[in-house]
């Protein structure tokens, strides 16, 4: 697990630690459920408490002598920690490095004609911290760029934008991650849309597939359905999202979809094939004129 993955500083994050810790056991050892064993999160949970209690009792910041240094409890197994010797790590104050949990990156990297862009903006809605334009990669003058409230940024520069989800339609994971990570470290996971396709990629750890008939709905009420179940499901393949304290927000996701439609409609004409047509692109969903998909124009 990462350094910043169980750094906290208030009792929610703790919290949260605590759950994503327990979570990501269970996952990665499923025998664990066979032996019958139970993670005890509320035991967890009074034990960290305790523990940072002691520390501060045995800490101070002030005093940066050896000897103070030499203060072990036999029972969480840390020493005194005084400010001269904790710069850059865990303290009294929980100190959390730049690239921390809320920097992360969902990659929605899927083939054309699979409902991409539908999944891109149901992620979108989830994931995003506000209601956000639709950020796409894209190579532009030799050089990768994402384009996002119709400016082109390298992705160097997004370092600075609170940019979670990014659609894509490369599928070589290990570039996309080599391009990423200067920007979010190993805090990227991968979900891809899949339709009429066999992908044995969608196995690994850090991809999640998302079959395109389970994305299809009519009325409002299946809308509502399938992000419910895309939220669940994103949540409980990523455990580490937990850990980073990020909770899906279903009805900002629904509220999106429910305007990304009723943009659609507007944009679409079954009568005007033309590619003029096709070429009127809305940039916060990222859809064109008769984008084909979701009942014939989606």
């Amino acid at each position: 697990m990462q350094y910043e993955q169980v750094c906290y500083k208030t009792p929610e994050e703790r919290r949260g630690v605590v759950d994503g810790v327990a979570s990501a056991v269970i996952d990665y050892f499923p025998r664990l459920k066979k032996w019958n064993v139970i993670p005890d999160v509320d035991k967890a949970y009074k034990w960290l408490v305790e523990m940072d209690n002691r520390l501060m009792e045995i800490s101070d910041p002030d005093d940066v002598s050896q000897k103070t240094l030499r203060i072990v409890d036999k029972k969480f197994g840390f020493r005194s920690i005084p400010k001269k010797y904790s710069e850059n790590r865990w303290n009294i104050t929980h100190y959390c490095p730049p690239s921390n949990r809320n920097k992360y990156l969902i990659l929605q990297s899927s083939r054309q004609d699979t409902g991409s862009t539908l999944l891109a903006n149901i992620l979108i809605g989830l994931f995003e911290p506000i209601d956000t334009s639709y950020s796409y990669l894209i190579k532009k003058h030799g050089k990768w760029r994402v384009k996002s409230d119709s400016k082109y940024h390298l992705v160097e520069e997004i370092e600075n934008m609170d940019i979670r989800v990014i659609k894509t339609h490369i599928t070589d994971l290990v570039f996309l991650k080599s391009l990423f990570k200067p920007v979010y470290g190993d805090s990227i996971v991968f979900i891809r849309s899949d339709r009429c396709y066999s992908d044995p990629t969608c196995k690994i750890k850090d991809m999640m597939c998302v079959k395109y008939e389970d994305m299809l709905y009519e009325t409002p009420e299946e809308m509502r359905g399938v992000i419910e179940r895309i939220s669940s499901a994103v949540t409980g393949k990523f455990p580490q999202l937990n850990m980073w304290n990020i909770i899906p927000d279903v009805d900002r996701a629904y509220k999106r979809q429910i305007e990304m439609d009723k943009r659609l409609h507007e944009m679409s004409n079954s009568n005007d094939t033309s590619k003029a047509t096709f070429r009127n692109v809305d940039d916060k969903f990222g859809v064109h004129g008769n984008h084909k998909g979701q009942s014939k124009t989606w």
